[in-house]
């Protein structure tokens, strides 16, 4: 029988799940590229057309499109030369005699084996395409072995969920405080304030040159992204944003809060979404009020 997936890919019977180490990012907001190349350039030029389009697109949008539901998955994996390493490794596992984060960290050449192979959550479409297919066409707690251009990988799918997709501006302003369609009037720091205790997260990650131009919206929590060592502390100790709820990611135009909710997203926060179009969109439909930047 011929594979189900794209790429050369053997199914195994589903193996323990072992309790991993948080994964860190390779370069932190930089791209998530940094295990083993494994992220996709196709999604990030993906990423750069929807932004476009968002912004020629007209205002008025379906609710049902803009919640557009996105797959997403949790795996960790191990990447080595050949298939009969491979299945050496997935014989010590099955063996019960190492888990899989021991072996991912012993015979991995992916970076991530310093995490025990963990790669976090990640959307459908960002990874390429023969591992991407191998994780969203298999069950949680399946083990596979996928032959990718970077060699053979030994995956375990530690979990699969859909969750709502972009969020149009419109939908933005709804949940934001009555107040927060005029700029803040006070120079904002990054990291505060706390966003309260429920409902969605709004987060800003766009840089001090651009907040000059255009402040974050009152009720957002301004994260830049090339500022991320000065809030990484207080956001690894779950002190600036709370997991379990959605987090909302503006930057100017949409392309680098793609980038940023993939940040998230794969740091654990599942039901991170992006703002299509960013501040530019929300001055130009919902506020004309907040600042444009100048050309």
């Amino acid at each position: 029988m011929a594979p189900p997936f794209g790429g050369r890919v053997a199914a195994f019977v589903p193996a323990p799940t072992h309790v991993l180490r948080q994964s860190k990012w390779m370069s932190p907001l930089g791209g998530v590229g940094g295990f083993c190349g494994l992220r996709s350039d196709t999604a990030v030029a993906a990423a750069a057309a929807a932004a476009a389009a968002s912004r020629s697109a007209a205002p008025q949008r379906s609710a049902a499109a803009a919640a557009a539901a996105s797959a997403i998955a949790h795996a960790q994996h191990l990447l080595v030369a050949t298939e009969a390493l491979v299945d050496a490794a997935w014989a010590t596992i099955r063996s019960r005699k190492q888990s899989f984060a021991a072996v991912a960290e012993m015979v991995s050449q992916c970076p991530s084996a310093a995490v025990g192979g963990d790669l976090g959550w990640f959307r459908r479409g960002v990874m390429v395409p023969p591992f991407d297919e191998a994780v969203f066409a298999s069950s949680p707690g399946a083990v596979v072995k996928v032959h990718s251009a970077y060699g053979w990988h030994l995956v375990q799918v530690r979990g699969r969920e859909v969750v709502p997709g972009p969020m149009e501006v419109e939908e933005l302003a709804a949940v934001l405080p009555s107040s927060s369609t005029a700029p803040v009037a006070n120079t904002p720091v990054a990291g505060q304030p706390l966003p309260p205790p429920e409902g969605p997260q709004v987060v800003d990650v766009r840089e001090a040159t651009e907040v000059a131009q255009c402040p974050p919206l009152a009720g957002v929590t301004w994260l830049p992204m090339a500022g991320y060592p000065d809030w990484q502390a207080p956001f690894e100790a779950g002190t600036l944003l709370d997991p379990s709820r959605p987090v909302l990611v503006l930057c100017h135009r949409g392309v680098r809060a793609v980038k940023a909710a993939d940040f998230f997203l794969q740091r654990g926060y599942k039901y991170a979404r992006v703002v299509r179009g960013g501040v530019d969109r929300f001055a130009r439909v919902v506020d004309p009020t907040v600042p444009l930047y100048a050309k």
